[in-house]
């Protein structure tokens, strides 16, 4: 009995407890903190192999704050290139997360302070586990400012 019971406490001392999110608020909505990296469309961020799309079959975007977003109308040039490319987005349009899929299936609407509303579309190689993330930035400059960001995001799982 005592072999049993040693046995049984070795099993809960080194057992691996279940990883849980700091907040879960319902069934699709949870509050985590994550580590967040950015990558680009260049060839240093993705490999020679990549071919314009994501993991999902979509291109990667960055997020677009739409017209009516307060920060983007004190730019007049963005604003004016968007009424002359008579984009039809009012409202902000999330950019593309890359995520591990096991933990954030394709469709999973994630924010991220600093970055904003984003879709999970994409997967990385060093993208793994669930506290994990790399948001799609245009250009390779604005990869280096971001950095690694330990962040509080927000995430909506798709039904």
């Amino acid at each position: 009995m005592l072999r049993l019971f040693l046995t049984h406490l070795f099993l809960i001392s080194f057992a691996k407890a279940p990883e849980e999110p700091a907040l879960r608020i319902s069934e699709h909505l949870e509050i985590r903190e994550v580590t967040v990296t950015a990558y680009c469309p260049c060839a240093e961020c993705n490999g020679s192999h990549q071919a314009g799309v994501t993991a999902s079959g979509a291109r990667p975007t960055p997020p677009e704050p739409g017209l009516l977003d307060l920060r983007e109308a004190l730019h007049i040039d963005t604003l004016a290139s968007r009424l002359l490319l008579l984009e039809p987005e009012l409202l902000p349009n999330g950019g593309t997360i890359a995520a591990d899929i096991e933990h954030y299936p394709f469709g999973t609407q994630i924010y991220v302070p600093g970055y904003g509303w984003g879709t999970v579309r994409d997967t990385g190689g060093a993208i793994q586990g669930r506290n994990r993330l790399d948001v799609f930035m245009r250009r390779h400059s604005q990869t280096g400012p971001w950095g690694r960001r330990t962040l509080t995001v927000a995430i909506i799982r798709p039904d």
